[in-house]
């Protein structure tokens, strides 16, 4: 609860994106999302832990297939696999996607 604001819909998102929902007034349209589209998607770079990437998709518009190519940081990368864990519930029941990534150099 932040002055006296209940995120308990938004428990979901990290700190930051709770307060540039509340700085922004955009609480209620985080809120009133379809949360069953929504799923954090974990980019792994070469099979570099270290690397890993974190974004989320509160729309559910982002896909990804084996074979694809996306542009991330500049670098264009093939998608070699894409592994899909289910949410679980409380607070892992937004489906995480794990995309590996590897190196493709374009002349």
């Amino acid at each position: 609860m932040v002055d006296g604001v209940h995120f308990g819909c938004l428990s979901f998102v990290s700190p930051l994106e709770k307060d540039r929902a509340y700085n922004s007034g955009s609480s209620r349209q985080w809120c009133s999302m379809d949360q069953s589209l929504m799923k954090h998607i974990v980019y792994k770079y070469s099979g570099d832990a270290r690397s890993d990437d974190v974004a989320f998709d509160a729309h559910g518009d982002m896909n990804f297939a084996e074979g694809d190519v996306v542009s991330r940081h500049g670098m264009t990368w093939k998608i070699d696999a894409v592994d899909e864990e289910k949410g679980l519930g409380g607070l892992r029941r937004i489906p995480t996607l794990w995309v590996h990534l590897t190196r493709v150099v374009v002349n």
